[in-house]
């Protein structure tokens, strides 16, 4: 099944970048709040604004200081579902500030700080410390180059890395894998796998794995990546250290996406047009990685994206020719819920708590967050032609969502209130990986690009 998404852009001029729309809030009524944009060219940049709403809602608890912490990471405890009664925080030795919950730009962080914060609950006290990571940068699939570009969390260039010498060959996804060193590239139309090494962005292997791949994920328990191969109905393992294909593990229909959460790995396949009869047109399958046996389950009319909650109870399941998110019990596959979203999501994300979902909508150009619980729309985004998924940093602070034929990545705030930031000057984006910390300074950059 043929991407018809990237192809049709592929073959397209598209539609200008930076056009903006109307937001409409869960109430309907307009919002007047801005968003940032910034573009890259040699020759300098252009800014403009896209109206967003503002998420007025408290912000989730979650664990103490994030596991891997950034210089802008919401720093915060949860002491049975709650913030604690008093915080000092202190920065290198000397106190900064007190409070709790508390956003890194308000202690001033960078990287290589030592941040400690005396807890306080009642007649309890405990103290917890750790040391703030550089933050993430952004490795993007673009459909129109042929390529891969990575941006620091600035949004400067770093390196863009073409796939292909010469033809289109739609790269899509992109995976980031700290503990190889490497970034993991599929492409759709020739149907290979890419190694990109972290150090340099230099690309270092390539395997040819079927005619047709779609996504990819990283299985790194048993050493290997899954792909979503449709060549041959399956997905596919490779040998993460040689590159060696393995024995296809057999799907019902051609598979879209793949996700891997410890020992289970969630398929979505679909039929690339409904047919006419009564069958179904899609399925969900859940993969035991311990032994590659799996169970399919027909749900919706032509899922899209199966995605599992943080805690691996739940998938949210994009089905789009239905228009509506379904959510399954994560090991039966049994439907919990489902919410309507008219228009049909292709894209579907969880926040790092699992109380909310962020779903893209290609066709009406739309960015749709939801309450997981009620389905209730808390926010929506009009962001043009082609948000075609959602990618949450794994602190949780920010989730990216490339806009495949408008030229940017938008950036939401999804445990604050700051303005959604617009990556433009990106051709083509298919699909985003969070990196470690890039350099701008190690690699040939491809043009400049700010982030406010």
């Amino acid at each position: 099944m043929i991407d018809l998404f990237v192809l049709f852009l592929a073959c397209s001029s598209g539609e200008p970048a930076g056009d903006s729309g109307a937001v409409v809030s869960a109430t309907g009524t307009p919002t007047a709040s801005s968003m940032t944009t910034t573009s890259s060219t040699t020759t300098g940049s252009s800014s403009s604004s896209l109206p967003v709403d503002t998420y007025s809602t408290p912000v989730p608890s979650f664990s103490i200081l994030p596991a891997v912490p950034y210089p802008d990471s919401l720093l915060s405890t949860d002491l049975g579902g709650g913030w604690p009664d008093y915080c000092e925080w202190s920065v290198n030795g000397e106190h900064r500030a007190s409070g709790c919950p508390i956003f890194g730009e308000e202690l001033g962080l960078v990287a290589g700080d030592l941040v400690s914060v005396h807890i306080y609950t009642g007649s309890d006290e405990r103290s917890e410390e750790t040391t703030i990571q550089p933050a993430p940068g952004l490795a993007i699939s673009e459909a129109m180059s042929n390529s891969v570009s990575v941006l620091t969390s600035a949004g400067e260039s770093v390196a863009q890395i073409q796939l292909a010498d010469s033809g289109t060959v739609l790269p899509i996804s992109v995976i980031a894998d700290a503990e190889a060193g490497a970034l993991w590239v599929t492409t759709h139309l020739d149907g290979t796998l890419s190694r990109i090494e972290l150090d340099d962005w230099t690309r270092s292997d390539q395997v040819v794995v079927s005619s047709l791949l779609y996504w990819g994920e990283l299985d790194a328990d048993r050493d290997r990546l899954l792909v979503a191969d449709q060549g041959l109905t399956a997905i596919t393992p490779v040998s993460r250290s040689t590159l060696e294909v393995g024995a296809p593990i057999a799907v019902p229909m051609p598979p879209v996406t793949v996700r891997v959460q410890g020992d289970r790995a969630w398929i979505a396949s679909r039929e690339g047009e409904s047919p006419t009869s009564a069958a179904p047109t899609g399925y969900v399958s859940v993969i035991d990685l311990t032994d590659d046996t799996a169970i399919h389950v027909a749900v919706g009319e032509a899922p899209y994206h199966a995605e599992p909650d943080p805690a691996g109870e739940r998938v949210a399941v994009a089905d789009q020719e239905g228009e509506q998110i379904i959510v399954v019990d994560a090991e039966t596959l049994e439907t919990l819920s489902a919410f309507d979203v008219p228009g049909g999501p292709t894209g579907v994300a969880w926040d790092l708590n699992g109380e909310r979902l962020v779903a893209t909508l290609y066709g009406q150009g739309l960015i749709v967050e939801l309450d997981a619980e009620t389905g209730k729309t808390l926010r929506e985004w009009d962001v043009g032609l082609g948000a075609v998924g959602a990618f949450l940093r794994p602190d949780g602070r920010w989730m990216a969502v490339p806009v495949l034929h408008k030229g940017y990545v938008i950036l939401l705030d999804m445990q604050g209130d700051a303005e959604a930031v617009m990556l433009d000057g990106v051709s083509g984006p298919r699909a985003v990986a969070w990196v470690p910390a890039a350099n701008p300074g190690r690699s040939a950059t491809s043009g400049e690009r700010t982030r406010p």
